[in-house]
């Protein structure tokens, strides 16, 4: 009898684990900021009116918002809500495709790191491999949301769709011991609450820590199942069709 209740107490006691590993007790909102440069003449073949597009698409991309709902293990990172104003789909789309609108999964302890977003009117969900980032801490630091942040940086290398070397900056705060950031950036030793990639920047503007609304962190599993790899390979793919490239 007494083997019987430690069995049933260590079964309730890694039940419990196993639903509070789905659900976040923590909750961030990034904003956005881009320095695209529009005083360069536009491209000859560009019209006039795609050119104001692109620059109003950039501007109001800066009222987007981004969350992360997250807990020990795992984290999502997605578009929070429409911009707060009065637009046309198009200024939506353009806006959002500037940043890039998708959602990111991470998941610490099975190491699946996914990506679902949308490409020529075709969901896709991308599987990332994990990587080993090769970050160096600087001595550099300063404070968001009050939390003392110290700033790293990684160089990504050129691939098929990144044609140069990219510098990664990142601030992280120490006294979060979670490895989670923006996007597809993590392994830091705490949590990142700014990120600069190429021209834009993510960063903090609202943190809760312990959070007592349960949030589901809900794994993405619609969308045509492809390895970044073969994802890549699509897209320049398409990209020729299209005339994009040659």
């Amino acid at each position: 009898m007494k083997l019987k209740l430690i069995s049933f107490a260590t079964l309730i006691l890694f039940t419990g684990q196993i639903i509070s590993q789905k659900y976040a007790n923590n909750h961030i909102i990034y904003g956005i900021t881009n320095n695209l440069d529009f005083s360069r003449p536009s491209n000859k073949k560009q019209s006039d009116s795609s050119s104001d597009l692109l620059k109003k698409s950039a501007q109001l991309s800066e009222q987007l918002e981004f969350e992360m709902y997250f807990n020990d293990t795992q984290s999502v990172f997605s578009s929070k809500k429409q911009l707060d104003n009065e637009l046309n789909g198009v200024q939506e789309k353009m806006a959002k495709k500037l940043v890039g609108d998708a959602t990111y999964y991470y998941d610490y302890k099975s190491k699946d790191l996914l990506v679902s977003k949308q490409f020529i009117g075709d969901l896709f969900l991308i599987s990332h491999p994990i990587e080993n980032y090769d970050w160096t801490i600087t001595k550099q630091s300063k404070k968001i949301l009050g939390f003392d942040c110290k700033k790293a940086f990684l160089v990504m290398k050129a691939d098929k769709i990144r044609t140069k070397n990219q510098k990664i900056i990142a601030w992280f705060a120490p006294s979060i011991s979670t490895q989670f950031g923006p996007k597809i950036y993590y392994g830091l030793p705490g949590h990142i609450l700014e990120l600069t990639e190429g021209k834009f920047t993510y960063y903090a503007k609202k943190l809760n820590l312990n959070i007592k609304s349960r949030v589901l962190l809900e794994k993405p599993n619609k969308g045509n199942k492809i390895t970044k790899t073969k994802y890549h390979d699509y897209i320049i793919q398409k990209s020729k069709e299209y005339g994009f490239i040659k």
